[in-house]
């Protein structure tokens, strides 16, 4: 009997890729007073988090995250009277999408947020962005300024459009070939690589979500 030893290897990929994923997402601690939903937006089906009533709160996540992320502003939002809304953007944690490059750009990005903030039933929000979330963020407040009342945006300067700017080799340039957008370009690493940087990814997830130094963050 013979073997397709790299198809095995693959697998062997993948699995340890779901293993992280799943491990992740069942460390992840809820805030008590934060509700869960789905919504239909602009074709697929949106997780949101939210608490609290009021003028609404657009928060808008990052890469690589979650509504997780703003799980203590929703709590203080909410306390101090606003209605805070974070969803799972598209192909992001519980938010269900067939994504691929084609239907993953800014405008099906924003056009989730608006079909949301429709959703809300409120003519306005107050949008909030962090890193790639503050990238959505901008091209939400340009391409429909009518639906934000005001912008806030965290570690993302806006850029405006370039058509000559090559981001890949510029992201090189300033961070160098570990930078992790880099590292997507690659097709394959090696098994050992991939290795190493899952059991990376274990230990920092263990020391977030589950030492005492952590506890409450």
């Amino acid at each position: 009997m013979t073997y397709d030893t790299k198809a095995i290897m693959e697998g062997i990929k993948h699995g340890l890729v779901v293993i992280v994923l799943v491990y992740a997402c069942f460390q992840l601690k809820g805030s008590e007073g934060i509700e869960h939903r789905m919504v239909a937006v602009n074709g697929i089906n949106m997780h949101v988090a939210e608490e609290g009533q009021g003028p609404v709160v657009l928060l808008i996540h990052g890469f690589p995250e979650l509504w997780y992320t703003w799980r203590h502003q929703i709590v203080s939002l909410a306390a101090r009277g606003y209605r805070a809304v974070a969803p799972d953007l598209r192909g992001f944690g519980d938010t269900k999408a067939n994504t691929s490059v084609h239907n993953s750009t800014c405008l099906h990005i924003v056009g989730d947020l608006i079909a949301l903030i429709d959703t809300l039933g409120v003519d306005q929000v107050f949008v909030v962005g962090h890193d790639w979330g503050a990238i959505m963020a901008w091209y939400l407040s340009l391409f429909r300024p009518d639906r934000v009342k005001a912008l806030v945006n965290l570690s993302v300067a806006f850029q405006p459009r370039n058509p000559s700017r090559r981001p890949i080799e510029s992201l090189q340039t300033i961070y160098g070939n570990d930078y992790y957008i880099i590292r997507f370009q690659v097709l394959s690493i090696s098994f050992s690589l991939l290795l190493k940087q899952v059991i990376c990814c274990i230990v920092v997830l263990r020391t977030v979500y589950l030492s005492k130094t952590f506890r409450n963050v």
